[in-house]
């Protein structure tokens, strides 16, 4: 089975028929953003979204705090490998 990209460069694997890459990394940031309080139009503008509701509706979601501290490691992954490079 060939990996992508994104898979060996975060280390992630994959079921079969799963997909990933670089795009749901701005489902993340986008609920990473939300959940520290930032300004909706703000993360808007970030993504380049021409309705808040799209950011709202379909790139945000709430979160507890397994999901923050597994996006955390996640984050702490791709700036450590990157590091190394």
């Amino acid at each position: 089975m060939r990996r992508s990209f994104a898979e060996a460069k975060v280390g992630i694997r994959l079921e079969p028929g799963q997909r990933f890459g670089f795009h749901n990394f701005r489902h993340s940031l986008a609920t990473f953003l939300v959940s520290r309080g930032k300004d909706v139009k703000t993360i808007q503008g970030l993504l380049r979204h021409a309705k808040v509701t799209n950011t709202l509706d379909l790139y945000s979601q709430s979160i507890d705090s397994a999901k923050l501290e597994a996006q955390e490691d996640i984050a702490l992954a791709i700036t450590s490998s990157a590091a190394g490079d």
